[in-house]
């Protein structure tokens, strides 16, 4: 074990990193912030799972866009029965990706800075989408590429963060990843069929559907637009030179991007017949 010290400058933590070599050879660079805490260099089995989960916890909280994009999947909730569908495609995506990079080499990064801005940009893209999804009444099918669209793109973001946490498992990564993907899959599915129900108490108050629909989607959409601008800002920082040529390209015409992602979008639904003439109380 060793008492590790957090950096502190100006009032604020800085990252202090520490390199442990194994018996085995393994090299596991262990990371921490803030105040001085003790790390197990080779822990058991349930001290991985403490240090790493208690850890995590903190990572899914501070995740809006993911609490917004269950919102998403539960405004559905007013007009019929809600589907496990997206939700798979969403879980399954996000498990998948969050994985293969959390468990790179801990000796490597994880994600580059410029490929973690591009995943939370698209991921923020597909929650406007699943927003105004749920406005419209999209279909089984649409919903569910959308949600498996947002869960890829930020399990490579929550990857990322995580990468810097499994060190602390030891030789432990394989169970601590598949404990932390059982209980986050646990409980946003627990928080799905919470919102779910909260929404359907709008109908037992009568209160106007047009309006409690769209003031439930305009809440992600808008919180969605700001991530998007300020992911494309931090993106239009770094000199292009330095980006792959298709990051450059969304770089520098993000803007047009999304108009036709969502003219494409717009296109799509209307092809499934979910855009069509309102009447009456649904206008």
């Amino acid at each position: 074990a060793a008492r590790l010290n957090g950096l502190r400058m100006g009032g604020d933590f800085f990252q202090t990193r520490a390199t442990f070599i194994a018996a085995d050879g393994d090299v596991r660079t262990l990371t921490v912030t803030g105040p001085p805490q003790r790390v197990l260099c080779e822990p058991s089995t349930g001290e991985a799972l403490s240090a790493v989960l208690r850890r995590s916890i903190d990572l899914l909280a501070g995740e809006r866009l993911l609490w917004l994009f269950i919102l998403c999947l539960a405004i559905p909730a007013r007009r019929s029965a809600i589907s496990a569908t997206p939700f798979l495609a969403f879980a399954t995506a996000q498990l998948v990706t969050l994985a293969i990079v959390a468990m790179k080499s801990s000796q490597s990064a994880a994600a580059s800075d410029a490929t973690v801005d591009t995943m939370q940009f698209v991921a923020a893209g597909a929650l406007v989408f699943a927003a105004v999804q749920a406005l419209l009444g999209s279909g089984l099918l649409a919903t569910s590429l959308s949600a498996a669209m947002f869960g890829g793109a930020l399990g490579v973001v929550l990857g990322s963060r995580l990468h810097d946490v499994m060190p602390l498992a030891g030789s432990h990564g394989g169970v601590v990843l598949a404990a932390f993907g059982l209980l986050s899959t646990a409980t946003l599915g627990l928080l799905l069929a919470v919102l779910a129900s909260l929404v359907r108490l709008a109908d037992r108050v009568h209160a106007p559907a047009w309006l409690v629909t769209a003031v439930l989607c305009a809440v992600p959409a808008h919180e969605a637009a700001h991530h998007l601008v300020d992911a494309a800002g931090r993106l239009g920082a770094i000199e292009r030179w330095l980006l792959p040529k298709p990051l450059a390209l969304l770089v520098t015409h993000w803007p047009l991007l999304a108009v036709a992602a969502f003219t494409a979008l717009l296109w799509m639904l209307a092809a499934t017949g979910r855009l069509r003439p309102l009447t009456g109380e649904q206008r």
